[in-house]
């Protein structure tokens, strides 16, 4: 069972919990003015401000323990329920555009995990004090819901070049997700007949995707979700949040990390959501990240020591070195795609998919526990990923303006 990071001191109560729901309100507010900055890189800093490196005022709670247990497994699984099914694995006999369709993201995957692992060699070997197959974890991923707000604002997600570039990000943060917790499992038990037991999650996720549509789209069945939506209510979002749980709990059963059934239970919510559930995904979005979400990224700050970092500086040294060398693993393979997409095109997907947050962020906390990633190096992680949300946005609507939007073949 992850749980959230250990915080120094010990104190009970509900003071620890006050003062953290303290700083997520008080957060956003602080960052009012500063919109290029996301509040998720406000709340890290919070918990620095918060925690070891600087006031020292955080103490160990389980009751936060807890609650930052549930953020991260509602990170996970509304980044699940970004996940378009529909485009991923379209229906037999519908037409799909050919940018619509997994080839070409495959294309870039496959090309991006082959430079990810020698760069978290080269990375290793370098100083970066964390196991090459983290580093590769985290190189390979992209932090789909930083990316997706960026397409749409820029109106390029009905676009063949937006739809590449968010299909690209959502086949890297499933097999991410996946292949994480295959390493953990194998690592942990060796291949050992334990590991098949994860198949188990997905069977039961794949007899949910064939019949669960079927049965939610049946008229006496639509009759009462319909029936008991009301606010007082709200039959779907306890239906979401239970699926989510029996999810995480089945993850739990079968040794997997968590953050694999959360992931499993958003792409299931995605599946069999109608156009007419904006509301429900609005509400779970608003359970989320108005309380849970805001904790955990709050003790993640919290449980950085920026003294240990700042005490060895070729640390610091690395970060501009991650910078370009991330940048190089997700630019170079989409010179692989040169032939239907721009120059300008493959510079600015490159930067855009080179964003790094909640999952990557999910798997240094999990490295870090298991032994994979040292401290100031997990701080070093943190800190990259924050650059990047702020960072790789900014340059990809410099380099990705209006009168260079290329409409793909």
């Amino acid at each position: 069972m992850l749980h959230a990071p250990s915080l120094i001191g010990e104190s009970q109560g509900f003071g620890p919990l006050l003062l953290v729901i303290a700083l997520a309100f008080a957060v956003p507010i602080l960052l009012s003015r500063f919109r290029a900055l996301p509040v998720v890189v406000g709340e890290i800093l919070a918990g620095i401000l918060i925690g070891p490196s600087l006031l020292n005022w955080l103490g160990h709670s389980p009751t936060l323990d807890f609650l930052g247990d549930i953020g991260l497994t509602f990170l996970m699984f509304l980044a699940g329920l970004e996940i378009n099914l529909d485009a991923l694995l379209p229906q037999k006999g519908r037409a799909v555009d050919t940018s619509q369709s997994l080839r070409r993201p495959g294309i870039v995957y496959l090309a991006t995990i082959v430079l990810a692992m020698p760069a978290g060699l080269l990375l290793n070997r370098l100083g970066l004090d964390a196991h090459p197959i983290l580093i590769f974890f985290v190189l390979s991923a992209t932090s789909l819901g930083v990316l997706l707000p960026v397409l749409k604002e820029r109106d390029l997600l009905p676009r063949p070049f937006g739809q590449l570039v968010f299909l690209s990000a959502t086949l890297a943060d499933f097999l991410t997700v996946l292949l994480f917790t295959v390493y953990i499992l194998t690592s942990e038990n060796g291949f050992s007949v334990e590991i098949l037991s994860i198949t188990l999650l997905f069977v039961v996720f794949l007899v949910v995707m064939r019949f669960a549509p079927t049965l939610v789209r049946l008229p006496p069945v639509r009759r009462i979700f319909d029936e008991l939506s009301h606010a007082t209510v709200q039959i779907k979002v306890r239906g979401a949040i239970a699926i989510m749980l029996a999810f995480v709990v089945l993850a739990e059963t079968v040794n997997a990390e968590l953050i694999l059934g959360a992931f499993l239970a958003g792409m299931v919510i995605s599946l069999l959501r109608s156009p007419d559930d904006t509301a429900l995904v609005h509400n779970l979005e608003a359970f989320g990240f108005g309380f849970f979400i805001p904790i955990f990224f709050i003790l993640v700050g919290a449980d950085l020591n920026l003294r240990t970092l700042f005490a060895e500086p070729h640390y610091l040294l690395l970060l501009p070195v991650m910078l370009v060398v991330s940048l190089l693993v997700k630019t170079l393979p989409m010179i692989l795609l040169k032939g239907s997409i721009s120059w300008r095109e493959v510079l600015s997907s490159g930067l855009l998919l080179n964003t790094h947050l909640s999952l990557e962020i999910a798997v240094v906390v999990i490295g870090e526990r298991i032994g994979l990633v040292s401290p100031a190096s997990s701080a070093l992680i943190v800190l990259f990923a924050a650059l990047t949300v702020v960072l790789m946005p900014l340059l990809f609507n410099a380099v990705q303006t209006k009168a260079s939007v290329h409409t793909s073949q």
